[in-house]
Formats: C-alpha cells, structure tokens, sequence
C-alpha cells in the first residue's frame, strides 16, 4: 500500500471525517483499498460506509460524495443501517458455523471461560465475555467485556454483580455470580469514543480457562492489516471466520438507549457477529488478539483495536 497516500487519508479521516459523518446515509469512514469489480486493486483508498447506496438523482447537492479528494479515492460501501450495539441475544448460529455445537457458550460453565455467555445480575441484555485478563499491578484475574455489557448504563457507579449464563439464559440465581467490581471507561455522548471496554474482578472460589474454544489461547496483540483473516468465537454465533475491510475507521454508532455515539480509530471486519457476541476478542491466523467486537450493521462488525483496550484498563492477557 501507497504510505504517502496512506498518511494523507489518515488526516483526512481523523481531522475531517465529520465532512462524510454528517451526509444524509454516511455511518463510518475508514482507511482501505479500492475495490473495483471484487477485486482489490491494493490502491489506499477512503473507505465509505453507507446505510444504502442511493441513485444521483435521487440526492441533494450537499448529500453527494465525490469520486475523488484531493487526489485520494473513494470506495462506497453499503452496509444496510447504522451500527449497533450487540448485547441483546438472538438465538441465531451462524450459517456459515464450521463448528456448529448445540450452544454450549450459552450453557453454566465452569471453570468459566471466554466466549461465554454473561450479563449483569437482573438484567436480560447479554453478552460475551471476551477474555481472562490480568490488572498489570496486581496480576488479579479480571472478565473482559464491552462497557455495554459489564456497566449498568443508568446506574454506571453501582458496582453490578456479573453473571454466568447470561440472565436470559437461566443464570438468575445467586450460586451463577462469577464476578464482582468492575472498572471502565465511560463512554462519551458529547465526544468521541476510542474504545467501549470493561473488566470486572473474578471471584476468589471461581476457576477459570484463558483458551479460547477451538482457537487456544492468545499468543500476543497485533495491529489489524488490511484483508488479514481473522476470526472469533461469540455467545450467539460461535466460530466464524472473516477478513479486515478498514482500520482506523471513525463511526457513529446507535447505543441501546438509542443515543448516537461517536468513535475513532476503529476497525472493520466482514460481518462475523450476531446479537449477543459483544465483548467478542478477535484474533488473526497467529492466535494474536487484534480487537474488541461491540457493534455491527447488516454487514460489517466493528472492533476496538485491543492496544488502545488494554492499555485504557491497565491489564493484559
């Protein structure tokens, strides 16, 4: 890929990517490279996401996107509706699902383990817990999470107890507690957003795996590459597989309060994710974690790079 015209599309998205944002259609913009009749030309390009591609004709002025800025080509990518979040489960498997089980992620295990299904005590929104973290101070074990997941929205400062299975799935009872105290970022409504993360401490009588379920345990981090294959293991879909679209993607995002949120720097994958994977850890073919997952459109699933996570939390795996 082009640096030069990389470093330019970079400025691009990070000092003016409310040009595109605030477009009738645009929900994200993000660095990537032009496709052109399925295949990819390597060229840098802008990528463009949209709810639904639209005739010309059928536009305003101020509504069109060019072809082309300042030198820097645009790739327009139509992903059925603005992201959200992916906390409130489906019962969907996946169809693509190469290692379809009857849902056991969603089933009381322990030892505890990620992919798991777990939500907060009295609460039938659920999620995934991502993986098994370690405060880099103390090195106590910690639940990796989205906020969405681990943080009660309307209460965010009581301390809510984490349960396993996730309530929907019968883990209402005391004995399903695997973890309590949790720490966060907030997120920002008047600002944009780098992550949406939560760890939350794991209870001294709770055993735990690190493995990931057909994956194995994570063996580093790494940066998201452009069309690198990736894959994760969720609550809701299991396995699956896909590829990177675009990094550094900024991206409004539609919370479950339906509150529209901001965020920076992101990465796009295929769509690998169905209701109830947030908090999903995805991974390259090296087993090294590379995000996040915490929403989605119709296509395309959405991660936190997991440098800016594990650092914002002060842990590691």
């Amino acid at each position: 890929m082009d640096c030069f015209l990389s470093k330019k599309i970079l400025e691009m998205i990070f000092f003016y990517d409310d040009f595109f944002l605030e477009k009738k259609n645009v929900v994200a913009v993000g660095l990537g490279s032009k496709i052109i009749k399925n295949m990819d030309t390597k060229e840098p390009c802008l990528k463009v996401f949209v709810e639904k591609k639209v005739p010309i004709n059928k536009l305003l002025k101020n509504e069109l996107l060019p072809k082309e800025i300042f030198g820097m080509k645009i790739d327009v990518i139509e992903v059925g509706k603005t992201p959200s979040f992916l906390t409130y489960p489906s019962d969907k498997v996946s169809s693509d699902n190469k290692f379809q089980t009857s849902n056991r992620f969603q089933t009381r295990l322990r030892p505890i383990e990620p992919a798991c299904s777990i939500s907060q005590y009295k609460n039938m929104s659920a999620g995934t817990l991502g993986a098994i973290v370690f405060d880099n101070e103390t090195n106590e074990p910690y639940i990796l999470s989205n906020n969405h997941v681990l943080v009660n929205q309307d209460e965010p400062k009581k301390q809510m107890a984490i349960l396993q299975p996730g309530h929907k799935y019968g883990g209402s009872s005391n004995l399903n507690i695997i973890a309590m105290g949790t720490r966060y970022i907030p997120i920002k409504t008047t600002d944009y957003n780098l992550v949406d993360c939560a760890v939350t401490k794991i209870l001294p009588h709770v055993n735990y795996l690190k493995r990931i379920f057909i994956i194995g345990e994570i063996s580093g981090i790494a940066d998201a590459k452009e069309n690198e294959e990736v894959v994760k293991v969720g609550a809701t879909s299991q396995y699956t597989e896909g590829k990177v679209i675009a990094t550094n993607v900024s991206l409004s995002v539609l919370s479950s309060h339906k509150v529209k949120l901001s965020y920076k720097n992101q990465i796009a994958v295929s769509r690998m994710s169905e209701d109830g994977d947030s908090g999903s850890i995805y991974l390259n073919y090296k087993t090294k974690a590379i995000g996040l997952g915490f929403c989605a459109t119709d296509t395309t699933t959405f991660l936190n790079p997991i440098f800016s996570v594990l650092a914002s939390l002060n842990v590691h795996f």
